[in-house]
């Protein structure tokens, strides 16, 4: 997955822009429990990539049809303005 945004932004680091990808799935659940780097909390499997992005796995069976994908999370410091430049329309975005 790539994200990118560009608006007044110079430079990217690692929490000033995704935060995470919150997905549903038990297969992906049950293979981030045989990482040793992996957090649960809340029902929530939490990962992170090398880069040490989040990914934020709930266990669940995805219906026909249903995306997997839940939420999108980023870190904005103006959420109005980010929210009316929506790159995702169709995922909930949740800002932090």
């Amino acid at each position: 997955m790539e994200l990118t945004y560009n608006y007044g932004v110079k430079h990217y680091k690692l929490g000033n822009d995704f935060v995470a990808l919150t997905v549903k799935s038990t297969k992906a659940f049950a293979a981030a429990g045989l990482l040793e780097e992996h957090k649960d909390h809340a029902g929530i499997r939490t990962v992170h990539s090398p880069d040490g992005y989040a990914f934020r796995i709930i266990n669940g069976d995805v219906s026909e049809g249903e995306d997997p994908v839940l939420a999108v999370t980023l870190h904005v410091s103006d959420l109005e303005r980010s929210l009316g430049m929506d790159p995702f329309p169709f995922f909930p975005i949740q800002g932090c």
